[in-house]
């Protein structure tokens, strides 16, 4: 797993320096900085090793959780560049989607087993399907507002602003809970077949 996953990156990588040398053009270069949002939130779930920290690290999180999904919108940039073939940028962009989503799945089952060992499966289960929820909306705020994780923090207002007039008057806002409640119904169907898998695999490993 961790072998695929470390090929994955690296053809993702010569995808990308390949078409920079070709084009002379760094217009995907912004994907590099995406991808590293996107580890962001595995890297803060593997560092959840007590109850104590739990809740502190899981705030942070679900903050950045939104940066590894949102890489899959990132496809929205196909035919922007213009200088090299559409398959070959549906490629690159579809390999760092696939990582992203990678680390999305990641993260989430990692947090839901740290969840589930101190609490109990409900629990686990009910915080998870927030957390897409959440993510998927947060992934709306970025791909179509503009918004960033750390913006929180620098314009709370305006940021909560946003956000409270899409809560308070969505059928104003359909394309917003479109988008959210597409997602994450989808999301939701992958973490059930990847939990699944895993349970499975797990299963097949003890007998």
């Amino acid at each position: 797993m961790k072998k695929a996953f470390f090929f994955l990156h690296l053809y993702a990588f010569i995808l990308l320096a390949f078409r920079i040398y070709h084009t002379n053009s760094l217009f995907y270069g912004f994907m590099l900085w995406n991808l590293f949002l996107a580890y962001l939130p595995f890297y803060i779930s593997n560092l959840i090793t007590s109850k104590k920290l739990l809740w502190i690290l899981f705030i942070i999180w679900l903050l950045f959780l939104p940066n590894s999904s949102y890489l899959i919108t990132d496809l929205f940039h196909l035919n922007k560049g213009l200088k090299s073939p559409v398959w070959y940028d549906l490629l690159l962009l579809f390999t760092f989607s696939i990582i992203g989503i990678g680390y999305y799945f990641m993260s989430l089952i990692k947090i839901y087993h740290v969840i589930k060992n101190h609490y109990n499966i409900y629990i686990a289960n009910s915080i998870i399907y927030c957390s897409i929820v959440l993510s998927c909306f947060g992934m709306y705020l970025g791909r179509y507002l503009r918004w960033n994780s750390w913006e929180l923090f620098l314009q709370p207002k305006i940021l909560l602003i946003d956000v409270i007039t899409r809560i308070t008057k969505p059928f104003e806002h359909p394309k917003t809970w479109g988008f959210t409640l597409g997602y994450s119904l989808l999301f939701i169907i992958l973490f059930w077949f990847i939990k699944d898998i895993k349970i499975k695999a797990t299963f097949a490993k003890e007998k």
